[in-house]
Formats: C-alpha cells, sequence, structure tokens
C-alpha cells in the first residue's frame, strides 16, 4: 500500500458488520471498492461511512485528502 512509514491511519473496525471510522486524520474523503475495483460507495470529507448495507465480501478502502491525494488504502472485510 502507499502509506508512508509515519503515517498512524486506520480504517477500523476490521473486519465490520456495519459503519467503519477513520482514525489518525480528522475527516477525508472515502471511497469503497469491490475486489475487482469497481467504485460501490463514497462519502465526502467524513470521518465515518456507513456499509451495513454492502454484501459481505472483501473491500478496499482509499481514503483522499482535500487535494484529491490518495493518504491511506486498506482492504477491509465486510462480514
Amino acid at each position: 500500500s502507499n502509506v508512508n512509514a509515519a503515517s498512524t491511519i486506520a480504517v477500523v473496525p476490521n473486519p465490520t458488520t456495519g459503519n467503519i471510522a477513520i482514525m489518525g486524520v480528522d475527516h477525508a474523503d472515502l471511497a469503497i471498492y469491490n475486489i475487482i475495483g469497481q467504485p460501490v460507495k463514497s462519502i465526502k470529507q467524513a470521518n465515518q461511512i456507513a456499509i451495513g448495507d454492502l454484501p459481505a465480501g472483501v473491500y478496499i478502502v482509499k481514503l483522499f485528502n482535500e487535494q484529491g491525494m490518495n493518504i491511506h488504502t486498506q482492504r477491509i472485510i465486510k462480514q
């Protein structure tokens, strides 16, 4: 992943059944992709997102700052 060594950003809880929250930054644009890279959900400048409506499986969460730079990428498991 493209996270620098000083980063302490994390998406929690993982695995999750419903909501996920971001830690380490106040807010970010969140984009969630399925395992084949299709965007399934996004939210602007937030610190959490509800994913209870998504099917169980593995997803990729990408966080972007206000300038649109990808600041964190993490695989999560939705149960």
